[in-house]
């Protein structure tokens, strides 16, 4: 089973994601950057999931430091960031993928089981 790493500072989305998520893979859900690190530092995971506006280490700093660190799975920014160079700027962080807020619940669940797809050896459940 995959293991999934969310990172986002509100309890709702946290909570919302990890039942979306849940079929796809065993998901831990943290409240910041920094926890996501942390986890990550003890845990392997398959896939990340970072919000970019958290308090502390956002998500383009955690992003950075996850691909400092060795980290090469996908890692998706899940932002609310309209801006014309956030694609270049998300890119350089590392992201592999983006997710823009607000989404529907399926297009989460694709852009998912899309990037454990390409995560070799990982059949995500359907």
């Amino acid at each position: 089973m995959p293991h999934i790493l969310f990172a986002d500072d509100n309890d709702l989305m946290r909570a919302t994601l990890s039942r979306l998520l849940g079929p796809y893979g065993a998901v831990r859900a943290v409240a910041d950057g920094q926890a996501a690190l942390a986890a990550a530092q003890s845990q392997a995971f398959d896939l990340i999931l970072l919000d970019i506006k958290m308090p502390g280490t956002d998500g383009i700093a955690a992003c950075e430091a996850l691909r400092a660190s060795g980290f090469d799975g996908p890692v998706i920014a899940l932002t609310a960031d309209g801006s014309v160079e956030r694609d270049v700027r998300y890119k350089a962080a590392g992201f592999s993928g983006l997710i823009e807020k607000p989404f529907a619940a399926a297009d989460l669940v694709r852009e998912v089981q899309g990037a454990l797809e390409r995560v070799k050896g990982i059949e995500p459940s359907s």
